[in-house]
């Protein structure tokens, strides 16, 4: 009887709170937590598109066409012929021209000078977009409680990418090639936190917070702690496929599943001698990247286990989703590999990138269900 009390105490805990949600005040407070929640799916889906643009100049060679950071000058491209070889004059000093790219001329110029230009001026415009509300009183009212330090934090995240956007671009501009990797990876791990941070918040806004609240106390907390460990072995995943992006490793191996005649690349480490030299190379880089994938699949089957025994159907849902996002993205890198041609796979190279930013979000909403799991409509009770 004092099992059965417990789980009707519950019930009736959950239809006062559920009363107070529908009251005419709560009510309005609900549709502007989703009018928000909204406009936090639709920053997420033009960070998306932030990241395909992103994709574009890196694949393409452009990023370092610009070699100025100027915030509002910058805005407006060459417009006549000399301020285009202006441009180019500056760029025909840095070593990617003089070492690699001395053949260009002002019509290749352009071509990658407009990528970069795009890129740029797509984050002032996602910039505008979350600083520009702040100013207007009567959308700065209608922030949920709670919410404006959640709004400060991306405008914040959102401004220090950008600086390090230009960080990453000013390791190229005198003694490399192109933008150091590590750097790189810095710039596109702070993109995946941003994207994540902003989709998080928006489903938080999508329930009421009682209810946030009330499902936290339903955790599966094993599920829990293999779903988050999952989540920071893709974390890293992405983080060496920025490396291996950088470092132009895929150029060195196009061969799957094998390294050249062997799994494990052995000789790009017989010439090395201290640890760092060893992680540092493009090859072992690469080798680490594909392991960590097939690490991944494993850990995905083994989560997919426990997932398929859970009393919500919901998670499994979002988990099978997230499932094909991982199918889909093995199915492109494997795809890069056996085109055999590093520039003829350009095009996969920024769906893998694009979809490694969708593997993410999948899983986010996935690890979301399971840390707020669908704790009142779903509940299985056992008579004994």
């Amino acid at each position: 009887m004092s099992q059965n009390r417990l789980i009707f105490q519950d019930v009736a805990d959950t239809c006062e709170n559920a009363s107070q949600a529908v009251s005419p005040g709560n009510f309005h407070e609900d549709i502007t937590r989703r009018r928000f929640a909204y406009a936090c799916f639709i920053f997420s889906a033009l960070l998306l598109l932030m990241v395909v643009i992103g994709g574009i100049t890196r694949v393409t060679d452009s990023g370092l066409s610009i070699t100025q950071w100027e915030v509002i000058r910058g805005i407006i491209p060459p417009l006549n012929h000399s301020e285009w070889q202006e441009a180019f004059g500056r760029y025909q000093i840095i070593p990617e021209f003089t070492q690699q790219n001395s053949w260009m001329t002002l019509a290749d110029f352009k071509k990658i000078y407009i990528w970069e230009w795009l890129h740029r001026l797509y984050g002032r415009f996602l910039g505008l977009l979350v600083i520009m509300p702040l100013f207007i009183p009567r959308i700065r009212k209608l922030v949920p409680v709670g919410y404006m330090r959640h709004w400060v934090t991306i405008i914040i995240l959102i401004t220090c990418q950008g600086a390090i956007g230009w960080w990453m671009v000013s390791s190229g501009l005198a003694e490399r090639v192109d933008v150091s990797p590590y750097r790189l990876a810095v710039h596109l791990s702070l993109a995946f936190v941003i994207m994540s941070y902003v989709l998080v918040c928006g489903m938080r806004l999508m329930q009421p917070e009682w209810l946030i609240q009330h499902r936290a106390r339903n955790r599966n907390m094993s599920l829990v702690r293999l779903s988050i460990s999952l989540a920071m072995v893709l974390f890293m995943q992405n983080i060496l496929g920025a490396l291996v992006a950088g470092g132009e490793a895929a150029k060195i191996y196009l061969e799957w599943p094998m390294m050249g005649d062997t799994f494990f690349p052995y000789e790009a480490i017989s010439s090395y001698v201290g640890y760092m030299d060893i992680i540092s190379d493009p090859a072992i880089i690469q080798f680490i990247h594909r392991t960590l994938a097939y690490l991944i699949i494993v850990l995905s089957i083994m989560l997919w286990w426990k997932v398929r025994r859970s009393a919500y159907n919901t998670i499994a849902t979002y988990y099978k989703y997230f499932l094909l996002c991982v199918l889909a993205q093995v199915m492109i890198g494997i795809g890069i590999l056996e085109i055999g041609d590093y520039h003829r796979s350009i095009a996969l190279r920024v769906i893998h990138q694009t979809v490694s930013f969708v593997v993410f979000a999948s899983y986010v909403r996935f690890l979301f269900e399971v840390y707020y799991s669908q704790g009142i409509s779903e509940v299985r009770v056992t008579a004994t």
